[in-house]
């Protein structure tokens, strides 16, 4: 049984971008709006429990890019929910983008290992008071609309340790369901409630990009 052995799965990866611009992301997974997985790995209609580390380990990793002087060579960024796999524990991606050659550089190695050095120490000092203390007010932010890459909900994680962020719906993996209310439903559902599994501790509350709607 996995949940014996840890709480929650931190994927490293790496990231493939037409751009080809070198990137360090972090993102949730799933596919709430796919019928199928043959391209995506996971289960349609899915979505695995966002880690609630997202939002902290996308601020870190900006912090150390600028802190080495690399935040003008990488675009450190949240992207939406995507791809598989499925698990049922918190989860999830951080990569380096975006071709070939970034993913032998060294150095985006080296700064996402000390991050997750760093963090995950933190993490396991401070879950119990993440958890306990009621009386500190927290929010998990569930992103409904907009592009692959997320400026809306990288602006939220920089509001403070008291924001978390949570899944992300893009307005192309909703474009074509609006005629079907059931399953349209069923792919926004899916994400604010796996964002309350992988989050507990925090209200949810969705932010809607409505620009993006037409």
């Amino acid at each position: 049984n996995l949940q014996e052995s840890f709480d929650n799965i931190i994927f490293l990866s790496k990231h493939k971008a037409a751009s080809g611009k070198p990137s360090l992301t972090v993102h949730p997974i799933g596919i709430p709006w796919q019928l199928d997985n043959e391209l995506s790995g996971g289960i349609p209609g899915k979505c695995s429990p966002p880690n609630y580390l997202m939002s902290r380990l996308y601020c870190s990793i900006l912090k150390e890019c600028k802190i080495r002087g690399l935040d003008s060579r990488y675009e450190v960024t949240m992207e939406a929910t995507h791809h598989g796999p499925y698990v049922d524990l918190p989860t999830c991606f951080v990569e380096i983008g975006s071709s070939e050659n970034d993913w032998a550089i060294p150095e985006a190695g080296a700064i996402w290992a000390d991050i997750l050095v760093k963090e995950l120490g933190i993490a396991s000092q401070d879950s119990k008071d993440i958890t306990s203390d009621v009386n500190y007010k927290k929010l998990a932010v569930v992103m409904i609309g907009g592009g692959h890459y997320v400026p809306k909900l990288n602006d939220a994680a920089r509001l403070g340790d008291r924001v978390y962020c949570g899944h992300a719906i893009t307005t192309y993996a909703l474009d074509g369901l609006f005629e079907d209310q059931l399953r349209w439903k069923n792919v926004i559902f899916e994400a604010i409630t796996t964002t309350k599994i992988g989050i507990p501790f925090a209200e949810i509350i969705c932010l809607v990009d409505k620009k993006a709607f037409k």
